[in-house]
């Protein structure tokens, strides 16, 4: 391991020659997961949480082969003590999340959700990747011009910051030999003199204060030179972590450089990046955030970020938080409305950047999670001797507003030692100039203003200020979907978070799309500090033309004695694509556009899935793919690109539930369309969605699905098939399932094959309709590398592709198959989704679908009849013009090959090469050549057995 020695004074050279550092990637706000590994928190307190997490995670391994798993934080950061109130860290567990790295190929989103199946895991979660959130830029004459703005100069009147107070930077690390930086250097007390036996506590090779670090005497590494190498040298690679200290705390009055806007406190030096100059790699963030809180932090800057919200970043944020820590962090510089993380977590105060006249700079994030805005544009501060002609610079980004905001929060802490994180962020909020003139479009998403240190010293705890704690949502008709035009109610929870305040009203009023507000005001009276109050008078109607999913934006404001004291901007979701029906055994979420289960794959918070009688869930994905060939193929379910779904069919009604009264099932209706898609991918399906939820004995333990499905094109639509994709998790994550054709019922089945007592699922084609069906390895072909068009078609398209999965995750595909329909023409596709203890109980349930449809007047299709034979069909049609398909099927597994020969023998397609499951199988054949009439001969080869089948081409029409 690299070790940190002292060096002195003597050594310190100014003006070292070097080029200007380049700038690093902009941090994207979307989550990018880090493939191969999880976040998994235990659920149960246990003295080896790593050895209880591997025999949890354990049926991982039949899927993944290999796992590893390892605590996420540092063990000796999660003891109970330290520089943490005790019990914090024991109260939040923190012991207990772990990082499993896999060896497979999967989407770490849709590992996740299966891990969260295991008993014993509380959640699991990706790992998502953390970018520096920094805009360089060419030098400007201008230097400091910040310090005015904010009102700096006349602020070091009332206070300066002081050794006692430290501002940790997480960041890539400190040039803590700059002349401008190395008195501001926090040293730890408990590596600093000499041991028992005279050595140096700094090189002694010992950990001196016991904090489970050796010689961490100037801050630590956590990354090392190649981000896993941790070792006790906190200096720089990158130059970032030295601009943003620089603008925290850069030493003043003495003769050098440039002063720092909390000149006086210690700059604790935590460094989360390799030592890559361009671009590098930020590593284990929260072990430097829970060492900062440790050893006694007042404020901790976080100038990076990302998307991807983390309950386990949360949770570290909440014990710091908890321990007296105030976390600042840079809102992100996408550029647009985005939560950008460590930002946006609760707690946190996040920072917009400001160019010099108070408009946001272009690149800065904008939302309601901002809660302070500062200068962030243009920035003068140090860089690393060693990459700099001089030893300073000019950047851009959140990342230099956030530690100015950082360095107030210090100010305001030692001036007011008694303030906890939550009051200390209401200071600087409270005190702030309003920008809202300069940024009209950006009213209530910067935050409270432009940072103004000068009031916050001034004012402190005597300022005003109440913020709103939650929203709930009350609707007329007591189902939870606020429909448009539907009546609702507001309440919202407001907590004063600095001096006692009387009569505080709340007034709320529309902060983007109108809407009416029938009663907007409510009288809270008076708060103490830090009370709550809830109020019980808001009421509003929805807008009556309300899109899917649309979010209302509104603005609370607070006032007291007719002062403001607070505004917030909340929003509220009108028109949900969403609902879930139940008979009371079968519960299941259906949507406005073709998916069940969820609405928000693969985070599957908007739903309930799929469920039976007390189960968890057991349905991670579903939905319906339809089309006539790869290119005109649409489908609502996963995608070639991980984490993602298609979004193939759009909603045109969306998915809502009645009662009906004369029988009490629950009917379920909505409508959609393929009508956005460009017109060479789209077929022209206007699809009406009706289900049946069916309260009777014998009858509830299925949803009925009826896909009535219109040619609305003005051509005859040929070859259409359409299916359902479903995969099953039944218990355990899926690692243990099978799924199997019961072909007698027409009827694919899963179910675990190691845990007894577990349901079974099945999907059904009760339509008379010919079948395809698939059970698909989720591990291999077709899915593991992402669920490609031509995959999609080749699945639903192929008959009876697979009639058994291997044993570990999988899914069913089922459909019907082919169909015509004329222009104008609909046919209705019949589908049970069922569960059940046992196979028989869903034999019983087929039966029972079946007399539903006989009830209702509709064909049923007979039971399946699986090759025992090999064959060799005759193509359909046969003398063709344009295409033709080719059928054949194979009795057993074998190594196939499907050639197409000239009448003197020469070959011109191979349509199939390779080892092909029991079933029928179907395959386009669309020739190259040019239109003239000819003759072909099919040959079918499987293992070493020959068939040949004469194709006439037609000469196609002029």
């Amino acid at each position: 391991m690299k070790r940190l020695a002292p060096l002195p004074l003597l050594l310190l050279v100014a003006g070292l020659l070097t080029a200007q550092p380049q700038s690093p990637h902009l941090a994207p706000t979307v989550a990018e997961a880090i493939p191969g590994r999880l976040i998994v928190k235990l659920s149960d307190p246990t003295a080896d949480p790593v050895a209880a997490g591997e025999r949890v995670l354990a049926p991982l391994a039949e899927r993944f082969g290999r796992l590893a798993v390892r605590s996420w934080l540092r063990p000796e950061l999660v003891r109970s003590g330290g520089g943490l109130r005790r019990g914090v860290v024991d109260r939040r567990g923190l012991d207990r999340i772990l990082v499993v790295e896999f060896a497979g190929t999967g989407d770490p989103a849709l590992v996740a959700s299966k891990v969260m199946a295991l008993p014993g895991v509380a959640y699991a979660e990706p790992v998502f990747r953390r970018h520096l959130h920094v805009i360089p830029n060419d030098p400007y004459v201008a230097r400091q011009w910040y310090l005015e703005r904010i009102r700096a100069f006349d602020a070091w009147d009332i206070g300066r910051g002081d050794s006692t107070a430290i501002v940790a930077i997480v960041d890539t690390g400190i040039d803590w030999v700059h002349p401008d930086l190395v008195d501001a250097i926090w040293r730890n007390p408990g590596e600093s003199g000499t041991d028992a036996k005279g050595a140096d506590r700094r090189t002694n090779g010992a950990d001196d204060d016991g904090n489970g670090f050796v010689d961490d005497w100037v801050g630590y590494d956590f990354a090392g030179r190649d981000g896993r190498s941790a070792d006790n040298d906190p200096s720089p690679g990158h130059w970032h972590g030295t601009h943003v200290a620089g603008i925290a705390a850069a030493s003043t009055d003495n003769g050098v450089g440039i002063a720092g806007l909390a000149h006086g406190v210690r700059l604790m030096a935590l460094k989360i990046a390799d030592d890559r100059r361009e671009s590098p790699t930020l590593v284990n963030g929260y072990d430097a955030i829970l060492y900062a809180a440790r050893m006694g932090a007042t404020v901790i800057n976080a100038s990076w970020g990302g998307g991807g919200r983390s309950r386990a970043e949360q949770e570290v944020v909440d014990a710091v938080t908890d321990a007296g820590t105030l976390v600042v962090a840079a809102a992100g510089n996408d550029g647009r409305l985005s939560a950008s993380y460590p930002a946006s977590y609760h707690g946190v105060l996040s920072v917009a950047s400001v160019m010099n006249g108070d408009r946001r700079s272009g690149f800065s994030n904008y939302s309601s999670f901002v809660g302070i805005s500062a200068p962030g544009s243009e920035i003068y501060s140090t860089l690393p001797l060693a990459q700099s002609q001089t030893g300073y610079g000019y950047a851009d980004g959140t990342s230099m507003a956030s530690p100015m905001v950082a360095a107030a929060a210090a100010l305001v802490r030692a001036r007011y030692p008694s303030l906890d994180p939550a009051q200390v962020s209401a200071v600087l909020r409270a005190s702030a100039d309003n920008i809202d003139e300069q940024n009209p479009d950006f009213q209530l998403m910067l935050g409270a203003g432009r940072l103004n240190v000068l009031r916050a010293l001034a004012t402190g705890p005597n300022a005003l200020l109440a913020g709103v704690e939650s929203v709930d949502v009350i609707d007329a008709s007591g189902d939870g979907l606020l429909e448009p035009g539907e009546s609702f109610e507001l309440r919202v929870t407001v907590r004063n978070y600095l001096r006692p305040a009387s009569g505080v009203r709340l007034r709320l009023a529309s902060a983007g799309r109108e809407i009416e507000i029938t009663n907007g005001e409510d009288l809270l009276g008076g708060f103490e500090t830090g009370e709550t109050r809830t109020s019980t008078s808001l009421r509003l109607v929805a807008p009556a033309a309300a899109g899917f999913d649309e979010l209302i934006a509104l603005r609370v404001g607070l006032e007291s004695d007719a002062v403001e004291i607070g505004s917030s901007r909340v929003e509220v979701t009108v028109n949900p694509n969403f609902a879930t029906t139940t008979n009371d055994r079968v519960t299941a979420t259906l949507t406005g556009n073709g998916r069940i289960g969820f609405n928000d794959f693969p985070s599957n918070t908007q739903g309930a899935g799929f469920r039976f009688g007390g189960s968890d869930n057991l349905l991670a994905e579903g939905g319906l793919i339809i089309g006539t060939s790869p290119a005109r193929l649409a489908d609502v379910v996963r995608s070639a690109e991980p984490g993602y779904q298609s979004q193939g069919l759009q909603t045109v009604r969306a998915y809502r539930v009645a009662i009906d009264d004369v029988e009490g099932a629950e009917i379920g209706t909505a409508q959609f369309d393929d009508a956005h898609l460009h017109p060479m991918q789209r077929n022209g399906l206007s699809i009406d969605l009706t289900t049946r939820a069916d309260r009777a004995t014998g009858r509830d333990n299925q949803l009925l699905l009826f896909y009535r499905i219109t040619n609305t094109s003005q051509q005859p639509l040929e070859g259409l098939h359409a299916a359902l994709y479903l995969d099953w998790d039944i218990g355990l994550g899926g690692a243990s399932n099978q799924t199997r054709l019961d072909p007698e019922n027409r009827l694919g089945y899963t179910y675990n094959v190691r845990s007894a007592g577990l349901p079974y699922t099945g999907a059904m084609l009760v339509g008379e309709q010919p079948m395809n069906f698939m059970a698909a390895d989720n591990g291999g072909d077709p899915i593991a590398d992402g669920f490609y068009q031509e995959e999609k078609w080749q699945a639903i398209s192929s008959g009876i592709r697979r009639d058994e999965s291997s044993v570990g995750d999988c899914s069913t595909i089922i459909g019907a198959g082919p169909i015509t329909l004329g222009a104008g023409e609909d046919t209705t596709i019949v589908f049970s989704l069922m569960a059940g203890d046992d196979l028989a109980a869903l034999r019983s349930a087929a039966t029972e679908a079946r007399a539903v449809l006989t009830r209702l007047g509709m064909p049923f299709g007979g039971p399946l009849v699986l090759p025992t034979t090999l064959e060799l069909y005759e193509p359909i049609p046969n003398p063709f013009a344009g295409s033709t398909r080719i059928e054949f099927s194979l009795a057993a597994e074998g190594a196939v090959t499907l050639d197409v020969f000239t009448a003197i023998g020469e070959r011109v397609a191979t349509l199939a090469e390779g080892t092909y499951p029991r079933g029928v199988h179907a395959i386009e054949f669309v020739p190259e050549s040019s239109a003239d009439e000819q003759v072909y001969f099919v040959r079918l080869v499987v293992d070493g057995e020959a068939l040949v089948r004469k194709l006439v081409r037609l000469r196609e029409s002029q």
